[in-house]
């Protein structure tokens, strides 16, 4: 389904504030059930204005769920929704000019071109746009080439980034995408990657991404949540989430590497680890010029330092315990 936001005519009433001023979006207790089953159970998190985050978690997390009560596709059963300082309940009006989505996979008329089917979709949501703004669209996001080409012939990875740019012809400021890279080849990912990148830091749009292709959401992402059972497990920023402060020494003999961190660095946890022989050291980052004088002093050939990251896949499976992602 691709969704589109209509006229943006309209967003300048009196109750909307700036959204530079805030979180592009706020969530307070959100709770959806099912029967006797509660998919979103309490949900609470803040998305900052100009980021591209990440919605994680295993199927069955409450994702979709999530998403459909922040698009007011579904209501709520409790909690609150701001979107750009608007409650998203109450004035969805003022709220949906200002936003767009991509879920789903999209589907277009099969024999219009790109460029009709921006005109169509334009048409449909009430905005006016002449031949050379919609033909400008195409031309930032990398599909001019292929504006006069039909849909029908188009590659997974250009049908996604046509979704996105038909959903930027309402100049919205937060958009979301639901597995954008979903299906595509590597030259498509990296494609998909770039344009969501220069929707934050060239345009300040607010991306909103869910994905199962962690990796991607590594090199993609500011920051991300983990969603399990409903709950939130864990949120915070890459950097905060793949720092692990462990600096990796390899070096000859390694048995004066064990006693110089021994004597040095007493009340750091160290660990030997093997092919090829080394220590993993849990130190700051400023620490390690004095890690490498200590072990020159004492004569060791160094061979190897450098800081060992996490991947984001390592701390889902850390957060969630599961590999059904």
């Amino acid at each position: 389904m691709m969704w589109l936001a209509s006229s943006r005519l309209v967003i300048w009433c009196e109750d909307a504030a700036p959204s530079w001023a805030m979180n592009a979006i706020e969530i307070r207790s959100l709770t959806k059930s099912y029967g006797n089953r509660n998919v979103v159970d309490h949900v609470s998190f803040n998305v900052r204005s100009g980021t591209v985050f990440g919605f994680l978690g295993p199927n069955g997390a409450g994702k979709t769920t999530t998403i459909r009560m922040l698009l007011s596709l579904i209501r709520p059963d409790a909690g609150e929704i701001s979107i750009l300082g608007l409650d998203a309940r109450k004035q969805f009006a003022s709220v949906a000019s200002r936003i767009a989505a991509v879920v789903e996979t999209p589907t277009y008329f099969p024999n219009l071109s790109a460029l009709q089917t921006l005109r169509t979709l334009a048409d449909y949501a009430g905005i006016s746009m002449s031949r050379e703004q919609l033909l400008s669209a195409l031309d930032r996001h990398g599909l001019l080439f292929a504006s006069e080409q039909k849909v029908d012939g188009f590659s997974l990875g250009m049908k996604q980034r046509l979704a996105v740019v038909a959903a930027l012809i309402g100049d919205p400021e937060v958009v979301f995408l639901d597995e954008p890279t979903n299906g595509l080849d590597p030259e498509g990912i990296s494609n998909m990657r770039g344009l969501i990148r220069r929707l934050a830091d060239d345009e300040g749009r607010t991306v909103f991404v869910t994905s199962h292709l962690l990796a991607e959401v590594e090199h993609t992402c500011d920051e991300v949540l983990f969603l399990n059972d409903g709950r939130v497990c864990v949120q915070g920023t890459l950097a905060e989430l793949l720092t692990n402060n462990k600096v990796c020494v390899r070096g000859f003999p390694i048995e004066s590497v064990y006693r110089v961190v021994a004597r040095y660095f007493p009340n750091r946890h160290f660990r030997k680890v093997d092919d090829p022989p080394g220590i993993e050291l849990a130190i700051g980052y400023d620490e390690i010029p004095l890690l490498v004088r200590y072990l020159a002093g004492e004569n060791i050939d160094i061979h190897e330092v450098f800081v060992k990251s996490r991947t984001l896949e390592e701390v889902f499976y850390a957060v969630i315990g599961t590999q059904d992602i």
